[in-house]
């Protein structure tokens, strides 16, 4: 039994030919790309009137300027030991593009910059949020996913394509990341696993 943890789309190319039925419907999932990147502070961000929160997301009102900000990587660790009084943070930023027809030219505008310009735009913004975290940073890992993340278009969360995408394959495999519920959140697949594990569960002690 295998439980498949990673986007659905990619089944294809790992089952032999003809062994993905989800066949068409497929093409239905689409994927938006986004920019992820690592910052190693030597001091962990402040709040304002609070702790540092382990989510940490701005309020832009600029549609153009818009990012997820930022979770602190090292949360759960002894700040001390983990990175020396420091922390970790991963900055996201998706391209969502108006219309699912310019996702190719978000992919290119994602491909055209280099890392260091990437670098420079990801400071920017959280200067945004903590003006003075530039003198903080001590190296910046960026990456960039062209088919990072499922999008919630129309009709995908009731269409039936989502029920399909997680049906089991010939009784032997599962898939169960975030894009088989349609949303990219962590709760999804958490559910997603657990519904798997249940499944999977079940063939084994068949």
């Amino acid at each position: 039994v295998i439980l498949w943890a990673a986007p659905r789309y990619l089944l294809p190319h790992v089952l032999p030919t003809g062994g993905d039925t989800l066949g068409p419907d497929l093409a239905t999932l689409s994927y938006a790309p986004w920019l992820v990147a690592n910052l190693e502070l030597a001091e962990a961000p402040g709040g304002l009137g609070a702790p540092l929160a382990w989510d940490n997301v701005p309020v832009i009102r600029d549609t153009a300027a818009r990012n997820l900000g930022y979770v602190v990587a090292t949360h759960g660790e002894d700040r001390e030991q983990a990175v020396g009084g420091g922390a970790v943070i991963s900055f996201y930023q998706p391209l969502v593009p108006g219309h699912a027809s310019t996702l190719s030219e978000e992919r290119a505008k994602l491909l055209s910059a280099d890392a260091r310009q990437w670098g420079e735009k990801v400071i920017a913004a959280l200067e945004t949020m903590h003006p003075a975290i530039r003198r903080e940073v001590r190296a910046l890992h960026v990456h960039r996913w062209g088919h990072a993340m499922v999008r919630p278009t129309p009709g995908l969360l009731s269409g039936g394509v989502l029920e399909r995408a997680r049906a089991p394959i010939g009784n032997r495999l599962r898939a169960c990341a975030t894009d088989v519920g349609g949303l990219a959140l962590f709760e999804e697949a958490f559910y997603a696993a657990i519904e798997a594990a249940d499944w999977a569960w079940g063939q084994l002690a068949r």
